[in-house]
Order: C-alpha cells, then sequence, then structure tokens
C-alpha cells in the first residue's frame, strides 16, 4: 500500500491477493504491515505516501477480509514479519517472557493492535524501539561494527522480514540466530537453507 503503482493497480492487486488466499488458505499467508495498517486503523497509524482519496475503498477491503491478514506466520523455527520481532517489544512491550511464537504475537495484535504503532528514531518516530511492523534493520545491527545488537535480538529463532530496502538481501547471525531481509528488487528469488531444505521465496 505504498508510493509504487496507482490506485487502481494497488486495489487491483489487493483484490487478487485476497482472491488468492481465499482459494488456497493453506499455502498463501497475508501479513500486516505499517502502510496496510495505516488505513485498517486511521488516525492510530500514519504512514508516509498515504492516500485519502481511496482510504475509505481499503479500510473497507481490510476490515472486511480482517481474519485473512496476520501479524506473523511460523514455520518450525522460522518467523516471519513484516519488519522483524525484537527482544525489547517482545518482553517490555508485550510482557512476554516465554520463547517468541507468531501465535502469540497475533493475538496481542488482535486484541490490542494500537501496541504496535512503536516507531524508533531510526524511522523518524520518538520511541526508543519499532514494532513487528516498524521496526528498522538498524535497531537489531551496528551498520558500523557490522554487528547484532544484542539488547534486541531475539534467541531461540530464525527471522524473515521484508520493509527495509536493501540493494541485496542481508543476512546475520548471532547465538545460532539468524536474520535475513529481502526487500530488494535486485534478485528474482531467494533460498533460505535449513538442514536439507530449501524454502524458495519468489517476489
Amino acid at each position: 500500500m505504498d508510493k509504487f503503482g496507482s490506485a487502481e493497480e494497488i486495489l487491483a492487486n489487493l483484490t487478487e491477493l485476497i482472491d488468492l488466499k481465499e482459494a488456497l488458505p493453506e499455502k498463501i499467508v497475508l501479513l500486516w504491515g505499517n502502510h496496510d495498517l495505516a488505513y485498517l486503523l486511521p488516525g492510530t497509524f500514519f504512514c508516509s505516501d498515504y492516500r485519502a482519496f481511496y482510504a475509505r475503498s481499503l479500510l473497507r477491503i481490510f476490515a472486511t477480509n480482517f481474519d485473512l491478514f496476520q501479524l506473523a506466520h511460523q514455520e518450525d523455527n522460522w518467523l516471519f514479519s513484516h519488519a522483524g520481532l525484537s527482544k525489547q517489544f517482545w518482553e517490555k512491550t508485550l510482557g512476554q517472557q516465554e520463547p517468541a511464537d507468531a501465535g502469540a504475537l497475533n493475538r496481542a495484535f488482535s486484541h490490542s493492535p494500537e501496541k504496535f504503532f512503536l516507531v524508533s528514531r531510526y524511522r523518524n518516530g520518538a520511541d526508543d524501539y519499532g514494532s513487528p511492523v516498524w521496526a528498522d534493520l538498524r535497531e537489531f545491527i551496528d551498520e558500523q561494527a557490522a554487528l547484532p545488537r544484542t539488547e534486541n535480538w531475539l534467541i531461540g529463532f530464525n527471522q524473515v522480514v521484508g520493509h527495509q530496502p536493501v540493494a541485496q538481501k542481508m543476512f546475520y547471525e548471532y547465538a545460532g540466530s539468524k536474520m535475513l531481509w529481502i526487500d530488494t528488487w535486485s534478485h528474482p528469488f531467494y533460498h533460505i537453507i535449513q538442514d536439507d531444505a530449501v524454502w524458495e521465496i519468489r517476489i
């Protein structure tokens, strides 16, 4: 729902994605992103490139199909979200001490979506850290040192995120837990290697 494409193209693409999800519910996962929530929760979320002239249409589509979307998705110990789950958000904002999982994230969003409007200074916000729809790569990685920020790095599972435009896919590992950023137009697909399995993500 960002600046790419005309309003007609965006609406048509969204409708096609929803139709695909309804046709293949076990194979298609639709994740909430910050630009989507700007239309689902007007007045609570705000994003750049917000287009007021078709906000009502998008609000109707998102509200009608709310149950088809989710905040996070999990496959074994791989967690997928729009921007990434930080240790601080999990423990401080959600008050969780148990190992992170997509089910708990989705329940928290359904009950209190306003908690997910946290934006750090890296995204021109005022919060100490961002939510899984707003987090910035620099909250997880010290770019100067090229090392993970241990205060934000969740241990025990791997993450795949978008949100952050990168020239090519970025991969970091700390204490056996991996993070992969894939929001790039430079490659037609990505391979995520886990033991003998290969997962292919097409964009």
